[in-house]
């Protein structure tokens, strides 16, 4: 008898304990799940041929892309990249709702495509800004290819900070977001020159942190202390002119390698200067830059006609001396136009926050004959630019500016 009733009370008491999961999963957990984590999952078909359909009819498509993933990433450490991007859209065909997917791809894109000396193709940041936009709109919960694209434009492009402030902005609405990245939207900000509005989000998040999260609070402290520090030095410094003298020649020093030798002093002792070389095109909307943001739809690849090569110089004891070598890589440079630029764009925005401190954010405080207020939108650069002939990629050439 006895155990007939410890036998019912066990059985009551774990009833009891399942309608209470059962109400607490329906009243807490669910809509916190349907609403902040789930996506759904359609199925599509596109670019799926018919043996890989029948794969996914049957529930392996995670698995297989898995694998798929797998084999693009052996294929990139073996240095075999056109064999990487096939792949690694496929997968994520198979498995669009993997975050980490369009996000490394995007990575590969921009970073990790690089020429004999190990300057990335820059032809391929447009398709990663496509991948990128894509996810988003794939996985419209997470927080991870929102951040990503935010990073792309403030990092790999660093030019038209107002898309960085964009992606991160909506980056730190999701709510899955690692706290640290929040951070990244005021420094984008500042970028932009959005200074109320990036003393105003660093303020928001110390509040937001004070009684959760003690070191990052103490480092939001540090940057808007920092920010209000430097944005009141720089408001009452007084009209003290910087003139950079840039200047400098340009010479073609064999086949495909071109010499730069220029000054830009800024007055600190390291600096640096963006160096554009690219075929003149009427497609390109702006002055030294490609058309970053002009693919609507995803590809893989690039191309390959066009000629467009950009990276930093670095200024020392206002300086620079930069060698652009296209003789190994005709994939990555063509050369298939008559006519070429040699573009040199000092930004102010892209320098250390020390060097804003005397030229000023927007370069109030430049002065120099290449001083131009055209070029980018609602700041002073110096921009100047040498055209070439085909010829002269081939023969001895020789420009002074």
């Amino acid at each position: 008898m006895k155990k007939k009733i410890l036998f019912s009370g066990i059985i009551t008491l774990l009833g009891i304990l399942f309608l209470l999961q059962a109400y607490i999963q329906n009243k807490y957990i669910y809509p916190e799940w349907k609403n902040n984590i789930y996506v759904e999952k359609k199925w599509e078909p596109i670019g799926l041929n018919p043996d890989q359909l029948i794969l996914s009819f049957t529930g392996f498509t995670e698995f297989l892309s898995g694998l798929l993933w797998i084999r693009a990433d052996e294929f990139f450490h073996e240095g075999n990249y056109d064999a990487v991007l096939p792949l690694m859209r496929l997968s994520i065909l198979l498995d669009p709702h993997n975050t980490e997917l369009y996000t490394v791809g995007m990575w590969h894109m921009s970073y990790n495509f690089t020429d004999s000396f190990h300057k990335s193709d820059k032809r391929y940041i447009p398709l990663a800004l496509a991948l990128g936009k894509e996810g988003t709109e794939k996985n419209p919960n997470h927080s991870d290819v929102f951040f990503e694209l935010g990073w792309q434009w403030y990092h790999k492009i660093d030019d038209f900070h107002e898309n960085a402030v964009k992606w991160f902005q909506k980056a730190t609405e999701k709510k899955d977001i690692l706290p640290s990245r929040k951070n990244m939207l005021a420094h984008a900000m500042v970028k932009n020159n959005q200074i109320d509005h990036a003393i105003e989000t660093l303020y928001k998040f110390k509040k937001e942190t004070a009684t959760t999260d003690f070191s990052r609070h103490e480092i939001l402290d540090h940057n808007l202390n920092t920010l209000l520090t430097r944005s009141a030095y720089r408001t009452y410094k007084g009209n003290t002119s910087i003139k950079p003298n840039l200047s400098g020649v340009v010479k073609t020093v064999k086949p495909k390698i071109i010499e730069i030798d220029g000054v830009c002093d800024t007055g600190l002792e390291a600096d640096r200067i963006k160096i554009i070389f690219r075929e003149i095109n009427p497609s390109f909307s702006n002055p030294a830059s490609l058309n970053w943001d002009s693919l609507s739809t995803v590809q893989i690849e690039p191309n390959y006609n066009l000629t467009y090569y950009q990276d930093t110089a670095y200024i020392r004891n206002g300086k620079f001396k930069f060698r652009i070598n296209m003789s190994k890589d005709p994939t990555f440079y063509p050369l298939l136009t008559e006519n070429y630029v040699l573009e040199l764009l000092y930004d102010p925005r892209c320098s250390n926050p020390f060097q804003q401190d005397y030229i000023g954010l927007n370069g109030e405080f430049l002065k120099d004959k290449y001083l131009r207020k055209d070029i980018r939108s609602g700041r002073n650069v110096l921009y100047h630019a040498i055209y070439f002939d085909k010829k002269n990629l081939f023969e001895p050439f020789n420009a002074k500016f």
